[in-house]
């Protein structure tokens, strides 16, 4: 059940480019899943400037998912910048759409990263 593989999965992540880039390698008894995502639109921003609204144009970059999928993927940064944020489109499988997932320290025990 695909419960039971996020409960045990593990990943690794690595920033660069001030945060701007975050590598994330996740494994579980599927296998192993690796993929970069370009974050926009930081809390912290020096390079992008926000739409007249505060929102920004995220970066769309192509990644492959866990199950070979061909989708394109948007992150960035909020909550200044404690927060991770991602999202894939055009996902065709379980149901097709969007998914949208957050990666962040949990307030109470900072040793303990939420995805």
């Amino acid at each position: 059940a695909a419960v039971v593989l996020i409960g045990n999965t593990r990943e690794e992540t690595k920033q660069t480019d001030g945060g701007r880039t975050l590598y994330i390698k996740g494994i579980n008894a599927k296998g192993v899943w690796e993929r970069t995502l370009a974050s926009s639109g930081s809390d912290y921003d020096t390079a992008m400037t926000p739409n007249a609204d505060g929102s920004y144009d995220h970066v769309s970059v192509p990644i492959v998912t866990a199950d070979s999928e061909h989708v394109m993927a948007q992150s960035w940064w909020e909550s200044d910048g404690t927060v991770h944020v991602s999202r894939t489109l055009g996902v065709k499988k379980y149901g097709g759409g969007s998914f949208e997932s957050r990666r962040y320290l949990d307030p109470k025990n900072g040793d303990v990263y939420i995805c």
